[in-house]
């Protein structure tokens, strides 16, 4: 939340990148109009904005998060759907993968949530259950 698709479409045009509105999700995605790396768009390194599928985003807006409530995303690698959550509203979240020995998934949930939620941090799952 340290910015908005408003702000945000200004800063691309300023950085000479086309991009528009995410019509599945107007008030939270914006789309590329070309591929670029995720290095060269503004404020990415420093946590501002995040690389999610826009599906993933619809998330949130379907389970209607606002401040104070508690949610568990069961099915949370690589973590789109996890960081939107987080970015969307102070939650308390918790996140886990089954089948929660699958290392390489546990990870990208771990630095997903890292980078795109600057620093909030949610407890991650990481047992095996049977």
């Amino acid at each position: 939340r340290h910015t908005d698709v408003l702000g945000y479409l200004a800063m691309l045009r300023e950085s000479d990148i086309d991009a528009v509105r995410n019509p599945a999700c107007p008030d939270t995605a914006i789309t590329l109009r070309e591929p670029i790396p995720v290095e060269r768009l503004p404020g990415f390194a420093a946590g501002l904005v995040s690389v999610q599928d826009a599906g993933a985003q619809r998330a949130a807006a379907l389970l209607d998060v606002c401040d104070g409530m508690r949610v568990l995303d069961a099915c949370a690698a690589p973590g789109g759907k996890t960081s939107h959550l987080l970015e969307s509203a102070d939650i308390d979240l918790v996140a886990g993968r089954q089948p929660a020995h699958d290392g390489a998934k546990c990870g990208w949930l771990n630095r997903t949530c890292q980078h795109g939620t600057a620093g909030k941090k949610a407890g991650l799952l990481n047992k095996r259950t049977t």
